[in-house]
């Protein structure tokens, strides 16, 4: 095996009691800072659509205007993205770049921006580029909060703050996709992949 995934497999990356240490706390915090991000999500969506709006007119959704379709996105996207990609950023990646128990400034600034960079490449060719790097600003940021709330509060508390973001991420989405349905004689949303 590769020297760092032996050295990887001896280290203790996903700390259970870390995730059930005082969870009422993480489950309030995480519950209220979750709200807290899907309203900053609609706010900016709301103020950017009014700024930028041949931008939105010219978004690509990669999503089906049928039910079923919008239905398992959403699962997938507020319920299993933000475990998947907390364990990832927050858990491994940071075991990976600091094996000791302290992360250095080092290690959040390589997280943050690998995590912007990865939202950025992800983001750019559905948005395009002109609303992507503010976005990408907004989801660096994001991430370097959720990285804060898993350090001093807990790996839970910052999966349901991941999970309001990305519910708030859905409402536009759906708002977007929906506003696209009901005005089909006037395409002003071009669907990436459209229903049959």
């Amino acid at each position: 095996l590769p020297k760092f995934w032996v050295n990887l497999s001896k280290k203790n990356l996903f700390n259970r009691r870390e995730v059930f240490s005082r969870p009422s706390l993480q489950i309030c915090l995480g519950l209220i800072l979750g709200l807290l991000c899907t309203m900053t999500a609609l706010v900016v969506y709301e103020i950017s659509s009014g700024l930028f709006p041949d931008d939105y007119a010219n978004m690509r959704l990669p999503v089906r205007s049928n039910y079923l379709y919008l239905g398992a996105m959403t699962i997938e996207f507020v319920f299993i993205n933000p475990i998947l990609e907390q364990i990832y950023w927050n858990v491994f990646l940071v075991g990976l770049c600091e094996p000791g128990k302290k992360i250095t400034l080092r290690t959040v600034a390589k997280i943050t921006t690998f995590f912007g960079l990865y939202h950025f490449f992800t983001i750019s060719y559905i948005i395009g580029i002109r609303l992507a790097i503010p976005a990408t600003i907004g989801i660096s940021f994001a991430g370097l909060c959720f990285l804060f709330i898993r350090c001093h509060f807990g790996l839970l508390a910052s999966i349901l703050t991941h999970l309001g973001a990305d519910l708030g991420i859905v409402l536009v989405i759906f708002d977007l996709v929906f506003n696209n349905i009901l005005q089909t004689n006037s395409m002003h949303v071009k669907p990436l992949l459209l229903a049959n």
